[in-house]
């Protein structure tokens, strides 16, 4: 298991913030192959996110304003920072709806099967940010269905 951990202060640009990941970090994560990984601030529960990089800015981490506020963090602020790589089958969260669903629906779990990692994890995070399970076992059964009609677009698969 990779791990890697530093010391690093929340950086922004406009109104994006991020965490600055130290070059060699980020390779040893990119060179086994892993381009996500989990990522604990402060020894809180860890969050799945992508190792990004841009030529001017090097490697980072996106972080959220939802993010920055549960872990009651702001530009500039300390952290202590520590990242795994990630090993789960899908580098999200499943929804119980949407595993049940898939669980009960053969043909459906094939479909989801066959589609890129990043287009799982958009469709898991549409169900995911869904704060009532009965909302989110309809979306999940809407965008099954609507998988296994050969919709792929995202604001379609809600319709």
């Amino acid at each position: 298991m990779i791990e890697q951990s530093y010391q690093t202060h929340i950086a922004a640009v406009g109104s994006w913030h991020y965490l600055p990941v130290p070059e060699p970090h980020a390779l040893t994560f990119r060179e086994a192959g892993h381009k996500r990984v989990l990522c604990s601030l402060n020894g809180e529960e860890p969050f799945h996110c992508a190792l990004a990089r841009q030529k001017d800015r090097g490697y980072y981490i996106m972080l959220s304003k939802r993010r920055l506020k549960e872990h009651n963090l702001e530009r500039g602020d300390e952290v202590d920072v520590q990242l795994t790589e990630d090993r789960s089958e899908y580098q999200a969260p499943m929804p119980e709806a949407l595993d049940e669903v898939l669980k009960s629906d053969f043909e459906g779990y094939e479909v989801f099967q066959s589609l890129t990692p990043g287009k799982q994890r958009s469709i898991i995070h549409m169900i995911r940010r869904i704060k009532s399970m009965d909302l989110q076992i309809e979306r999940a059964l809407t965008i099954i269905e609507n998988l296994k009609l050969g919709i792929r677009n995202n604001k379609d698969l809600t319709k």
